[in-house]
């Protein structure tokens, strides 16, 4: 009995071998699972690499490539085993664009592996198997293992396409710009709140300022003031029920220059959207001479209807001082006429704007022109007398032969023109305008005025004839 005892397992060395047991199953389970796993991750890696678009390659230390994926080989034109083991900058990154050597000590893609610091190049060149280069934006970073540095991946693409599509932009953009640029029109663009974004030199031309000048400015600057109301609540309206009188229709508007002169001007203006941002492109044009054109012959058709309706001197000259005045946008006339015994001229006639009916320095200036008298070569009217030819001031408050500078400085008066009146080539009298705003001197303005002078004085000659006519018959008949 007490052999059969001793021959008996004892139970517990026979749980430890069967929980062994068991543990080496699970170990081997693990295992097993982790192989599985590592292979997947393989396999994952393998087709992440094989699927991407980018190249991606590896290298060790040496610079040596260590694996290359298929789009890598696609783009370099060479098989991964004829990249393993090589030195990349020697095989793909040794000549710049210009076919220059490329020293390996400026290779960024090497630094990565030397210094452990990611590198960027956004344009640079690779060079494929058959000797051509592409251009290719890279990423070269370190690779490191338990902290210790082993070598870089590089990933890069090809942007070939990228380059066209930027140079075609850039030919788009140099063709639109040479329009701009060539432009006889000027053309502004602003954004929703009035700001100039940008203007052609033809805009520079026509307002007399920099680029540097109206950048970022509101366009008001450009208006008279008395138009800038209605351009910000017509824009104010059109941004907020979309209903515009103005976009898509060309109209006829007021410019203001950088010296304060106001010039017409023809505006077309559209709108456009860069993004979601709108904005809105003006089309500018200087209408002065076609003005010009339009006002003369209007102005000729209605002097010539007041020269023959005229019916004495009188009655007559003032209205040829307010057509000359409303038509020619002025506000204020005289007519100076010559008398042949003290060779003096002295104002007989006068007109101004209703704007000035109640205005007390228009009063004074008034009242000195009709007591003045000047001689030859005095005075704007002395000096029309002088050359026989239309004389203009541009601001006659500070014009040394103005004698008058003190009472037009204090009506605000700027700028003022003269032309003679002859009669059957002889001078008879001046006629002189001002305006209270900043005109610039006309050669065709000039010449019309010169041709206008002739005309009312040859009217002037047959009405004083005439009225002789009819002082002789009346004293024939008594």
């Amino acid at each position: 009995m007490k052999l059969e005892t001793e021959t008996q397992p004892e139970p517990d060395i026979f749980q430890k071998a069967m929980d062994l047991a068991k543990e080496n199953i699970r170990l081997a389970q693990e295992r097993e699972q982790a192989e599985e796993q590592l292979m997947q991750a393989t396999r994952q890696r393998e087709l992440i690499l094989n699927s991407v678009g980018e190249g991606i390659y590896g290298l060790d230390l040496e610079g040596n490539t260590t694996f290359a994926n298929p789009a890598a080989e696609k783009m370099l034109g060479y098989s991964e085993v004829e990249l393993l083991g090589k030195p990349q900058h020697g095989i793909i990154h040794h000549f710049t664009a210009d076919e220059s050597p490329f020293p390996r000590e400026d290779c960024h893609i090497c630094a990565a592996f030397n210094d452990g610091r990611e590198y960027r190049e956004f344009e640079d060149v690779f060079w494929r198997k058959g000797g051509t280069s592409f251009p290719v934006e890279f990423i070269s970073t370190p690779i490191r293992e338990k902290g210790e540095l082993v070598g870089a991946v590089v990933t890069f693409q090809d942007i070939t396409e990228r380059k066209r599509v930027e140079q075609a932009l850039r030919d788009s953009e140099n063709r639109a710009n040479a329009v701009l640029n060539n432009a006889l029109d000027g053309i502004i663009t602003i954004d929703e709140q009035g700001i100039i974004k940008s203007f052609n030199p033809a805009a520079e031309k026509l307002f007399g300022y920099k680029p540097s000048e109206l950048l970022g400015k509101n366009v008001t600057g450009l208006i008279p003031e008395s138009f800038r109301s209605a351009h910000e609540q017509g824009l104010k309206s059109y941004l907020e029920t979309g209903v515009s009188k103005i976009i898509g229709i060309g109209r006829e508007a007021m410019g203001l220059r950088k010296d304060g002169s106001t010039f017409p001007i023809d505006v077309g203006i559209s709108e456009m959207y860069l993004g979601e941002t709108r904005m809105f492109t003006g089309v500018i044009r200087d209408i002065t001479e076609r003005k010009k054109a339009e006002v003369q012959q209007l102005l000729q058709y209605e002097l010539t209807r007041i020269f023959l309706n005229g019916k004495s001197l009188g009655k007559t000259l003032p209205k040829i001082l307010q057509v000359l005045g409303e038509y020619m946008d002025w506000e204020i006339s005289y007519y100076w006429e010559k008398n042949q015994k003290t060779e003096e001229l002295h104002c007989r006639y006068a007109w101004n704007a209703d704007c000035l009916n109640n205005n007390e320095a228009l009063k004074e200036f008034k009242k000195i022109s009709f007591e003045k008298a000047f001689k030859k070569g005095m005075g704007l009217p002395g000096r029309v007398w002088g050359n026989l030819w239309p004389s203009w001031i541009p601001d006659v408050r500070t014009d040394k032969n103005f004698p008058r500078a003190p009472f037009a400085d204090k009506l605000g008066m700027r700028a003022g023109f003269g032309f003679p009146i002859f009669s059957n080539g002889e001078f008879t009298g001046v006629i002189e305008i001002f305006t209270r705003q900043h005109c610039l001197a006309d050669t065709r303005h000039t010449q019309f005025m010169t041709h206008l002078g002739g005309q009312i004085g040859q009217w002037m000659r047959f009405k004083q004839a005439e009225e002789q006519l009819k002082k002789l018959k009346s004293k024939n008949l008594e």
